[in-house]
């Protein structure tokens, strides 16, 4: 395989970080849709809704920038 550079090495490693972003968006939906599962009580319910939030804008967020 051989090396990229430049505007091709960019595109190519901003195609894989939108790729990265999609799969850890479609990832947290599915633990979203999960949480109502697990029949936890309201307010476990609330702790891990506000923790998956905060971990998903840590996953997220640097590879948006």
């Amino acid at each position: 395989m051989a090396r990229k550079y430049g505007d091709e090495k960019l595109k190519a490693v901003q195609d894989l970080k939108e790729t990265l972003v999609v799969h850890l968006e479609a990832l947290y939906l599915d633990c979203f849709e999960k949480l109502n599962d697990l029949e936890v009580g309201e307010g476990e319910v609330t702790r891990l809704t506000q923790l998956f939030l905060q971990s998903r804008d840590a996953a997220i967020r640097p590879l948006q920038e």
